[in-house]
Order: C-alpha cells, then structure tokens, then sequence
C-alpha cells in the first residue's frame, strides 16, 4: 500500500504497510462549518464516524472564532460550541482534537486512511470514506490532488466571515 506525505510542499509516495488501529466509515478533517455538518450527518445516521481537527473544538470560526460576537457562557466557551458537542455525543460521533493528518494511506488513487499525530503520538486510522473539510485541501494535498485556490478569473479566495478577538 502506498502513503502520500506532503513534505516541504511536495507529495512524496512511500511504500509501507498499515498498522490501523482503528476503521471507521466516515473520517471527516476539519471540523469548522461544513466539517461539523458532515460530522453530525454521518453520526447521527448509525454511521461509525471520526472528526479530526487541529482546534480544541467544533465548528470553526463560527464557533471558536468568536465570530459576530457568539454568546458566552462559563469559562468563555461559546454556547454553540456546547450545543455542538452535546449532539456529536448523541450521535455516537468519536472526535480527535489538536490533531493533525501527517500522511494519507492510498489504494490506487483512492484514500482509504489517514496517520494522524496528536501531542507526538502517531496512529493510523481505516477510512471507507474520507471528507477534506480543511478548507486548504490538506488530505486532497497528500493525496496528490491537483489544488487550485481562489476564482478561476483572478485567484481571489473568499471571504466568509471576519474574526473578532
């Protein structure tokens, strides 16, 4: 089987054998908006599923952002954060914070896992589906995808919501 690794902005592929420690049938990176969205469809459908993000929480800016002033509550955690969470745990949805995708394990062209890193500790995981809700196409990176960011006509990215700290 083969691994895509992005380094030092190039995808290199290595042969290697996988040791997963874990298969689910929907790994969702990048838990912000759409992520979180994914996430929550997928669990609350029976669907064994894994949310991977680098934050400490979901839903992204619109969340952990602070964006258009989100109401607070105790120790400064946005109340949608909360609300959130409560239904990942319903939906028996598993949730991998401050944890980043470090290579993807390919069938073909097909990504069918992901290794993952959280606080030095390196695992791989099993994947019958994998969503790049990175919002910098990370996995689809490693994947070896070919990216184009912005409009077509000019490379400008969009602006979807502003971050007051």
């Amino acid at each position: 089987m083969l691994i895509g690794l992005l380094e030092s902005g190039q995808v290199v592929r290595k042969e290697a054998i996988p040791a997963f420690a874990a298969t689910y049938e929907v790994v969702v990176v990048g838990l912000g908006t759409a992520g979180v969205e994914a996430l929550l469809d997928s669990a609350e459908r029976g669907v064994k599923t894994l949310g991977i993000d680098l934050r400490g929480g979901l839903g992204g800016n619109s969340t952990l952002g602070c964006v258009n002033f989100a109401p607070k509550w105790p120790n400064n955690v946005p109340a949608n954060l909360c609300r959130l969470e409560r239904r990942a745990a319903r939906s028996g949805a598993e949730l991998a914070y401050e944890t980043a995708v470090i290579g993807v394990w390919l069938e073909g062209n097909t990504v069918c896992g992901l290794k993952v890193c959280r606080n030095g500790m390196v695992r791989d995981v099993a994947a019958k589906i994998v969503i790049d809700a990175t919002g910098s196409a990370t996995v689809a990176r490693m994947a070896g995808t070919e990216v184009t960011i912005g409009r077509a006509f000019d490379g400008a990215q969009f602006t979807v919501s502003k971050t007051y700290l």
